[in-house]
């Protein structure tokens, strides 16, 4: 054999003997790589479960209150931003609203210390809020205060606030708390709830129902008469806008065919026939435009 055609040979084969020596290394690091890269997928799936088995991170904020600390649920051992996140999440058969005199232990969402009730970190002195009660266990930025009467924290100003011990319960002065008519129902007569031990503000209408201040507001948009079907007085004194009242039922009697009706007044109870020309009809005992058409 010619000694050229011999060393081409001989190169060819160092050639290929180094081609598979090097497929094999890039195989052998890519299972090594592959390896370790579904290993820290495996160990991030288990932390990422442990995490919603704990309920969340430590250092994660409530949404719902603006505060500075998390709380552990002595049902289930977990940390949760609050009662609502803890109810709402479902991984839990006890409810934690209205059973907050449970809870024992925080967590700061600085530095991610658990520690007993207070209303600052004990390790890294951050406050968890403006406002703080730990007897109802409530921490937040907004304004507040906590009425010995009731036993609950409430929304807004305690000098705006008055307490009823007839009601045993607290009224806002901006919604004649002070004139108020004493009841002893505590049911909301809009959405059926307790006012007694609500975080809302509530009221007592002329008519003696009480209704949280959100469903007052909400009602008086779009009628200004007690919603319970029985009752159906007006919400409040409406002398201050009969005027105005009285211009529209005008309007209506001048653009829409006028008919003789028989109306009932709900504030007063006395039957009277009236000019109408629409759904605004005035009583001519009262003067209240609080009146329905009687069939």
């Amino acid at each position: 054999m010619p000694p050229t055609r011999a060393l081409t040979m001989a190169n060819n084969g160092n050639r290929r003997r180094g081609e598979k020596s090097s497929s094999s290394e890039n195989r052998s690091q890519s299972r090594r790589t592959g390896g370790s890269s579904s290993g820290a997928a495996g160990r991030a799936s288990g932390a990422a479960g442990r995490s919603s088995r704990t309920g969340g991170d430590s250092t994660d904020r409530c949404r719902h209150y603006k505060r500075m600390c998390n709380m552990v649920a002595p049902c289930c051992d977990s940390i949760v931003c609050c009662e609502i996140g803890h109810d709402s999440a479902g991984r839990c058969r006890t409810k934690l609203d209205g059973n907050l005199h449970w809870v024992r232990f925080l967590v700061c969402c600085e530095c991610n210390q658990r520690q007993p009730i207070g209303n600052c970190c004990r390790v890294c002195k951050r406050s968890f809020g403006d406002y703080g009660c730990p007897r109802c266990r409530k921490w937040d930025n907004k304004e507040a205060f906590h009425c010995d009467y009731c036993g609950v924290c409430r929304k807004g100003n305690k000098k705006n606030t008055m307490h009823c011990e007839v009601c045993n319960k607290c009224y806002p002065l901006s919604l004649g708390g002070a004139s108020h008519k004493c009841s002893t129902d505590s049911k909301c007569v809009g959405c059926q709830k307790d006012t007694q031990r609500s975080k809302q503000e509530s009221s007592t209408m002329a008519c003696g129902h009480v209704m949280h201040k959100g469903c007052f507001l909400q009602r008086v948009q779009k009628n200004f008469n007690c919603p319970v079907k029985s009752c159906r007085k007006s919400v409040g004194n409406m002398k201050r806008w009969n005027k105005e009242l009285a211009k529209l039922a005008e309007k209506q009697r001048k653009e829409n065919p006028i008919v003789i009706a028989n109306i009932i007044c709900n504030d007063c109870r006395v039957s009277s026939k009236v000019r109408s020309g629409g759904n605004l009809n005035q009583c001519k005992n009262c003067g209240s435009f609080n009146t329905a058409r009687r069939q």
